[in-house]
């Protein structure tokens, strides 16, 4: 999962600035080499949250510094959705305070 998280990020990143994926790696800093600002991380992070099916505190994004900081929320993430099972299963998603409908909660039940 490792690699795969990096590359997702990396991904995003690059195609939110419409740039090629290689060119960003996790050392790469998001203010000083990317000149992304805040509205930028959190755009990047709602692509992120709707393709991983995770979800994780808009707040967190104000610490980061690099790529890398980015696959560590997200890393973050699915360990907290792993680790809390029950939250799924009662409809309401972590960091969320809208309740899942009912044809979201079957579609996660048939992929898990």
């Amino acid at each position: 999962m490792n690699d795969s998280l990096n590359r997702l990020v990396c991904e995003v990143v690059a195609r939110h600035l419409q740039v090629e994926p290689r060119a960003i790696d996790a050392k790469t800093m998001v203010q000083q080499d990317l000149e992304l600002d805040p509205l930028d991380l959190v755009l990047i992070a709602l692509r992120i949250e709707e393709l991983e099916q995770i979800e994780f505190p808009i707040a967190h994004l104000e610490h980061v510094r690099s790529v890398g900081d980015i696959v560590e929320i997200v890393r973050a993430a699915h360990a907290s959705e792993a680790d809390a099972p029950a939250s799924r299963e009662s409809g309401v998603r972590l960091g969320s305070t809208r309740p899942l409908l009912a044809s979201e909660r079957g579609a996660r039940r048939k992929s898990a």
